[in-house]
């Protein structure tokens, strides 16, 4: 019957699924996040960076509303 399936299907959600969330605890005891950035490429680091510098953190992003603006000297 079609009950006969439960057990497969368990075993494969949960041999999917824990991975997923033990990376996710991984992330948030090394790095204090559970984001998964890729910073292989140069411009993800560059833009990792930038966000960093702006706010203060690269995996919390903030609106422009806490960018500081330019000081223009006339």
């Amino acid at each position: 019957m079609w009950y006969e399936i439960i057990p497969s299907l368990a075993a494969v959600t949960t041999f999917l699924g824990v991975p997923t969330l033990l990376i996710a605890g991984i992330h948030k005891v090394a790095y204090g996040n559970l984001y998964q950035r890729d910073l292989n490429e140069e411009r993800q680091r560059f833009m990792f960076l930038r966000d960093e510098r702006l706010t203060g953190s690269g995996f919390k992003h903030f609106g422009l509303e806490n960018i500081p603006d330019e000081e223009t000297s006339e």
